[in-house]
């Protein structure tokens, strides 16, 4: 399990799905109950990843059900937070939030533990990281900015050093992405940079896509455009091997801008017809017709698909 783990981390889910493929199965014939749910998470977290979202889906509330059964709480707050995301991923910003304060109302049930508290102050991290990115996402932006400088405070603590990487990264990309709204530059810039910094240390490739691209947005707005072109194609680069959809075409999205900008539209119409399909193909993949629905009426999607051409 440690090098299908290992492989997903580092950007390579579609090897981690390879390495495990039946793994879950025969666990669950031997009732092994741990080391199934550990493999139906790490599991789904690569469907997720690859963009296999209903599959996903499926299995987390499969994995839900047998942790609710065994009272298994560390898992159980792991579905909850899992779910929230892949959720997120198909824009479906309501149900989103209901998983994600769930995650958080088991963490704080748990952490009257003390034998718990450093996984769950990690899962509480986690969680209140999923819920900024889910403000951010609905438009609360002052409300996602409170609960960020909030956990920054609190997790100076060392009771949150147990994966505090993890999580951080994911953080210090949305700290610098507000900033950035706001027209903080060098605010930004930084955020871009610790997470740039946490993401080559761990060979988190996912997050190194994401703070090049950050970085590339910042240059855009300074008018610094070769050079913003150039972080902005080497994000597409490592977000294109991990896979992920939705952030490929926020970065399609983000070079077509910077091609408004330098006044290119042939480039520009290209990034955005890139990011049209990789949407479509994403609706294409949903069968369940109101989370199709959701996904092609959110905002993000529909910009992408009136502004296309297609």
């Amino acid at each position: 399990m440690h090098p299908a783990n290992q492989e997903r981390w580092r950007g390579n889910p579609r090897r981690t799905l390879e390495l495990l493929a039946g793994v879950p199965e025969t666990l669950e014939s031997q009732f092994n109950v741990i080391f199934a749910n550990m493999v139906i998470l790490l599991f789904a977290w690569s469907l997720t990843e690859v963009g296999r979202y209903e599959e996903a889906v499926r299995r987390l509330n499969h994995g839900a059900e047998s942790a609710e059964r065994n009272a298994l709480h560390f898992f159980l707050v792991r579905y909850y937070n899992t779910l929230g995301w892949a959720y997120a991923e198909v824009c479906d910003f309501e149900t989103v939030s209901r998983y994600n304060r769930r995650a958080l109302e088991n963490v704080h049930a748990s952490f009257r533990k003390p034998v718990l508290i450093y996984p769950f102050s990690e899962f509480r991290a986690m969680s209140e990281v999923n819920l900024m990115e889910n403000d951010f996402d609905l438009g609360e932006v002052d409300e996602a900015w409170h609960r960020l400088m909030r956990l920054e405070h609190e997790v100076l603590s060392s009771d949150y050093d147990f994966n505090r990487d993890r999580w951080t990264a994911r953080m210090q990309d949305l700290k610098g992405t507000i900033l950035l709204t706001r027209g903080d530059l060098d605010g930004a810039e930084a955020a871009a940079n610790q997470c740039l910094e946490i993401a080559t240390k761990r060979h988190y490739r996912k997050y190194l896509g994401r703070a090049e691209r950050l970085l590339g947005q910042v240059l855009a707005e300074r008018g610094v455009y070769d050079p913003a072109e150039a972080k902005l194609t080497a994000a597409l680069t490592e977000l294109e091997a991990v896979g992920n959809p939705k952030q490929r075409w926020i970065t399609h999205t983000e070079l077509a801008r910077l091609y408004a900008k330098m006044g290119r539209p042939d480039r520009e119409r290209e990034q955005r017809q890139q990011a049209a399909r990789i949407v479509q193909s994403t609706a294409d993949g949903l069968r369940q017709g109101g989370l199709r629905d959701t996904f092609l009426q959110a905002v993000p999607v529909r910009d992408i698909l009136d502004n296309s051409g297609l």
